[in-house]
């Protein structure tokens, strides 16, 4: 198999790097080429064209649910959405304290409505910021992120999905600021 994902360093390749190592035990790195496949790093829109054009056979990556370059790929090819198993996804969680997010039928060409639901990894984009900020500059940054929701939610589709109860995750630490403001509003 030809796979590939983004540059090591992303959070992207993070997260398979970390489904391998955690779910199946094996380093993706060398079992492809083990088996005389080839591994490979390329942005989005690099790696969805070698797809497209049939010089890779995977391109694994993470992405919000709604996400253009896999409408992109869809437009050009035919492709299948794998799922992940749930005990994977449960080795993962335990690892990492990711979760399992379900890809729901109707939103991707590959998943029709009718089809059962796609699970996979579901990761969280998070605003990182130094420890010593004062509590009110770090509660008006999220204040002004609930506040634009609808204009966020507009450039980035997943944003619609922010809630107080899940804007401050189990197993993420968070900044007293943000914690006060998320807590006010639940």
């Amino acid at each position: 198999m030809r796979f590939a994902t983004l540059k090591p360093g992303t959070r992207s390749e993070f997260v398979i790097k970390a489904l391998f190592d955690k779910a199946f035990g094996i380093d993706y790195k060398k079992i492809f080429i083990e088996f005389g496949g080839s591994v490979d790093y390329f942005s989005y829109e690099a790696g969805a064209d070698l797809l497209v054009n049939n010089v890779i056979d995977c391109f694994a990556f993470s992405v919000g649910k709604i996400a253009p370059i896999i409408t992109s790929i869809e437009d050009r090819t035919d492709i299948i959405l794998l799922p992940v198993s749930q005990e994977s996804l449960n080795k993962l969680s335990d690892a990492y304290g990711t979760v399992t997010l379900e890809i729901e039928p109707g939103i991707y060409k590959s998943l029709p409505a009718g089809s059962d639901p796609v699970k996979t990894v579901g990761d969280f984009t998070c605003i990182v910021i130094r420890k010593d900020l004062p509590e009110s500059l770090v509660y008006a940054l999220n204040k002004t992120i609930w506040e634009n929701k609808n204009f966020l939610s507009e450039r980035v589709k997943d944003m619609q999905e922010l809630t107080p109860d899940i804007a401050l995750p189990e197993k993420v630490q968070a900044h007293s600021g943000s914690v006060k403001f998320w807590n006010e509003h639940k």
